[in-house]
């Protein structure tokens, strides 16, 4: 968060305490010193009266630093972590608007990024924070600055998101990303209206709604192929690979189609103007999907997932990762 301190806690002892904690997460990078007049800060009580000391010294030091770094650091940086404002004030009446004791308890609370099951959709965020070398975003997450939300399904967001801010002093930080379960494009599902319809009800709780069906269909299986895909699915991987990448998005990629008495493969009436140019052969050979577990590829084969190789599956939108992790770091 961007921190502002009110001119009234810089010159009343009261607040000193709790804006010299405040303090070590500027240090730390866990947040940002928001300076809007310098010189009311050097000039303050706060400052001044303990300017030999080694309080004193050390936030007068932090506060020349911070005032450097806000100079020189990349405009890339400045629009997508600390994003979110907090003043530090007697006379605030507002979740932004925080007294310092309450500030205090505020910037020592993480971020959440809220999922259906933090196991395998934590998995997928790992994997593509570390695919696009946010290492920033990483390190936050090893700090416990931001942390996964469990939600169990979106059946129960609203339960469990009220849940976080009854115990959130301050703004609640927190994004939800969820599956899209499109089985073609643009198909508004149940759960995207569960997501939207919570969401944009409360107005505070921003989300992301992955474009393809499924976490498991932004994996480049063309990388996992030279890993370790089992045998048993390798007829599979030559039929999926050989899908457009439409189909290849809304493909059901964990059970796949079923099939007929005959053994043929059962599209789904939803899909069959997306597949109704495949070959029976390429849709019979797509029956079963790859399994309930290929998501521990996002863990197994982490090192042989790369930017690249995501920006190429994800070739209708090679973008899209890239949005998603700077929605994370906005709430940190």
């Amino acid at each position: 968060m961007k921190v502002r301190f009110g001119v009234d806690v810089l010159n009343n002892p009261q607040a000193w305490d709790s804006l010299d904690q405040i303090v070590d997460y500027f240090i730390t990078g866990r947040h940002l010193w928001d300076i809007n007049d310098v010189d009311d800060i050097e000039n303050s009580d706060w400052i001044q009266e303990d300017i030999d000391g080694r309080a004193g010294k050390r936030n007068l030091d932090t506060l020349q630093r911070c005032c450097t770094d806000s100079i020189y650091s990349p405009e890339s940086r400045k629009h997508r972590m600390h994003t979110i404002t907090l003043l530090v004030t007697f006379y605030g009446n507002s979740n932004n608007e925080l007294m310092p004791d309450e500030a205090k308890r505020c910037l020592s609370e993480p971020a959440y990024v809220a999922v259906e099951n933090q196991t395998s959709d934590g998995a997928f965020l790992d994997a593509m924070i570390h695919a696009f070398g946010r290492n920033q975003l990483r390190d936050a997450q090893t700090e416990g600055w931001w942390e996964y939300a469990h939600l169990g399904g979106f059946g129960e967001i609203e339960k469990r998101i009220e849940h976080i801010r009854a115990k959130t002093m301050g703004s609640l930080r927190i994004l939800v990303v969820a599956d899209s379960d499109r089985r073609y494009p643009d198909e508004v599902t149940p759960t995207i209206c569960k997501v939207e319809s919570y969401c944009d009800k409360v107005g505070d709780v921003p989300y992301v709604i992955l474009r393809k069906r499924k976490i498991e269909n932004y994996l480049p299986i063309s990388t996992l192929w030279r890993v370790h895909v089992p045998k048993r699915f390798r007829n599979i991987y030559k039929a999926f690979v050989s899908l457009k990448p439409e189909q290849q998005d809304h493909y059901e990629i964990k059970t796949g189609f079923k099939k007929d008495k005959n053994g043929h493969a059962i599209v789904p009436k939803e899909q069959k103007a997306l597949f109704q140019h495949v070959p029976r052969k390429i849709l019979d050979d797509l029956c079963g999907g790859f399994g309930d577990e290929i998501w521990k590829f996002f863990e197994s084969a982490r090192e042989n997932i790369t930017e690249n190789a995501i920006r190429l599956t994800g070739f209708t939108d090679p973008d899209e990762i890239h949005r998603l992790l700077d929605w994370i770091e906005c709430q940190l």
